[in-house]
């Protein structure tokens, strides 16, 4: 066998195994949520701080703190 003909052959083999990967994630698509609240979660601790004016404790709602994540995140989206 040539150099190129190895080059070939592994091109193929690579093919095969992203052909592969991507099978397997299309059929594993449906075992897990579309929709993730992490987003919205943090939206609403920004809100709150805005409406309560209070800046040092994220709150996940109204007197419940959530030290989640660093405040930083939440300063900048409020």
């Amino acid at each position: 066998m040539t150099m190129r003909d190895h080059v070939i052959n592994g091109r193929k083999w690579l093919l095969v195994l992203l052909t592969c990967f991507g099978l397997v994630r299309l059929v594993s698509l449906g075992l897990y949520p579309l929709s993730d609240t992490t987003e919205a979660r943090c939206g609403n601790i920004a809100r709150l701080m805005v409406e309560t004016n209070n800046w040092i404790t994220p709150q996940y709602s109204p007197g419940v703190p959530f030290w989640g994540k660093p405040p930083l995140s939440t300063w900048l989206s409020a």
